[in-house]
This record gives C-alpha cells, structure tokens and sequence, in this order.
C-alpha cells in the first residue's frame, strides 16, 4: 500500500468513527442533556460507515455494542428509553460506591436484564459479555448488590 493510500484509508477510518460518535450520547452527558433520553443513541439517527450502508444492528448486538472494555455500558439503543426511566436514579444512587458511575451502573444494569429478558434464546452467544457486565457492577456497586431486585422495573 502506498504512502497516500495508506492516509486515505486513516482518513476514512477517522470520519467513520467521528460518524459513529456522533450518534450515540456518552453517559458523561447525562446531567449537561435531557435526563435518561441522554443516554441513549438518537432515534433520528443511525450508526453508519463510509464502507457500507447498514441502519440498524439486529439482535442482541444492538445492546452489547455500547459496552466498554471496563465491562460497563455507555448508551443503549433509544428503544430503551422508557424502561430506564422506569427505574428510579435514587436506586442506582443506594447502591454505587462512586456517585461519578451512576450513569454507568444505570445502563449497565438495564443492559443485563434487556440481555436476560429479550435474548435469553441466544444466551450462549452473549453470557461472557453478561458476565463482564457483572464483574463490573460487583467492583461499583455496595456489597449486597443483586440485579435481581431490578426485574421488576423492566416494561
């Protein structure tokens, strides 16, 4: 590859991932935005690269997309947003040891029981990313934590 095909390709994969920022709201946003609609990727609009022209991701990797390397969710798909309104942010307060990480702890939470709730044909292929998922909320949250608690607040 050459030199100038060589920063034509960085150049794409820089504008692809600017796209894709764009497109979803960071949980650092919640209180500067909206309340819970911060939280999740506008309905507007859609996750799209330069090398193809795809809307939507099916299935349950319209969930574990937002998850971070740490183990914890920064957004979900806007589909979602009346169920985290559902569950009272005075909740995730009781149990976070970090004030900072309610958002995450928040989402991360929903993630997991989305997971559980509408995916649970496919466990196998997300139950790693589950797992992540409780791993992070062990090390945030108070000891005691129990997702469980939180079943009853899904729509």
């Amino acid at each position: 590859m050459s030199k100038g095909n060589v920063r034509s390709f960085a150049m794409s994969a820089a504008t692809t991932s600017t796209k894709k920022n764009k497109n979803k709201v960071s949980s650092k946003n919640y209180e500067e935005e909206d309340g819970p609609a911060a939280l999740f990727e506008h309905e507007d609009d859609s996750i799209k690269s330069s090398a193809t022209n795809t809307t939507a991701t099916p299935g349950y990797q319209s969930i574990v997309q937002f998850q971070e390397p740490q183990g914890h969710f920064t957004s979900l798909p806007s589909k979602h947003k009346v169920t985290i309104e559902n569950i009272p942010k005075t909740k995730i307060e009781e149990i976070s040891k970090n004030p900072d990480e309610i958002d995450q702890i928040w989402l991360t939470i929903l993630a997991v029981l989305i997971l559980k709730k509408e995916f649970s044909a496919t466990k196998d292929e997300w139950a790693m990313i589950s797992k992540k998922a409780m791993s992070y909320l062990k090390k945030h949250t108070q000891k005691g934590f129990n997702i469980d608690e939180f079943e009853s607040y899904l729509a």
